[in-house]
């Protein structure tokens, strides 16, 4: 008898556990269904932002902040004598654009970006599968003008070249996601400060020496990193790395001079006049990470 109830449970248990996966099963079906039908009614839009930007009318120098989330972002030089523009392409339905035009603060101009989603990411995601339409924005900085930039990006992908650029500083943060950064060409003066924050994301820097910082900063924390020091690097540099739960490769340049790390690089005779620039590194890390320098 007791097996016989035994059976009984046992028959009940699996219609129990047949009807939540039907449930689930309708569910993903009415959902999926729900995307669809909105992916017909994506409204795509091609936006160009060009703020009036010179030289004689900001007073020179200026800030321009990028805050991108959610999408594949890429900021690159604009063509020579081309001044600043943002070019985009979205779902106005689920993300927006918004700019920020400041003539006149504390420390000059100051031109603000922000792209992000509006949207559930479950159904923006389900609408972009059926309808094949990924948001794309791209940003291009002019050449003949003075720039400290701020980027900082959220869950998406950033890809940047910010060869021949007259940038003093720049800072990016990114968070969630990946990252590819060139320098490659000269800027048209060295940084003062290149700073590189990643936090649960990862990426590849290259030719940092064509950007020659005189302090470059860089942080990961939770991720992997290929890091290029290599380029033309006309200044000394100090190089601070601090790393955790990370692994990072670093490419060491020859033609120049190595403190801080275990490693050799150019040496000079007694009495030289003139000297390479000298790399110092100050290196930071938890014991969950690896940091590996090569030639």
């Amino acid at each position: 008898m007791a097996e016989k109830n035994g059976t009984s449970w046992l028959r009940y248990g699996c219609f129990g556990c047949l009807g939540v996966v039907l449930v689930a099963a309708l569910i993903v079906i009415g959902v999926t269904g729900l995307a669809a039908l909105k992916a017909r009614g994506e409204k795509i839009t091609e936006r160009e932002l060009s703020p009036r930007i010179s030289v004689p009318e900001t007073g020179g120098a200026g800030r321009v902040v990028l805050s991108l989330w959610h999408a594949e972002f890429k900021v690159m030089p604009a063509a020579p004598g081309e001044a600043l523009r943002v070019e985009a392409t979205y779902d106005e339905n689920a993300y927006e654009l918004v700019e920020r035009f400041d003539p006149a603060d504390e420390s000059g101009w100051v031109y603000e970006v922000t792209f992000r989603r509006t949207a559930g990411w479950v159904m923006t995601g389900l609408k972009q599968m059926f309808s094949g339409s990924n948001p794309r924005v791209a940003v291009y900085l002019p050449r003949d003008v003075q720039i400290d930039l701020v980027v900082e990006t959220q869950q998406g992908s950033l890809e940047g070249n910010l060869g021949g650029l007259w940038l003093s500083s720049a800072e990016v943060r990114l968070e969630q996601g990946g990252l590819q950064l060139t320098f490659d060409e000269p800027l048209r003066e060295p940084m003062d400060r290149l700073t590189i924050d990643f936090s649960m994301g990862g990426g590849q820097l290259t030719s940092i020496g064509n950007a020659s910082p005189a302090v470059l900063d860089l942080e990961l924390s939770m991720g992997g990193a290929e890091i290029d020091l290599r380029g033309q690097w006309v200044q000394d540099a100090l190089i601070t790395l601090d790393t955790r739960m990370s692994g990072v490769l670093v490419r060491l340049p020859r033609e120049v001079l190595i403190e801080g790390i275990d490693r050799d690089g150019l040496t000079i005779e007694e009495g030289t006049e003139t000297r390479p620039p000298k790399l110092t590194f100050e290196i930071t890390s938890d014991d969950r990470g690896d940091i590996e320098f090569i030639d």
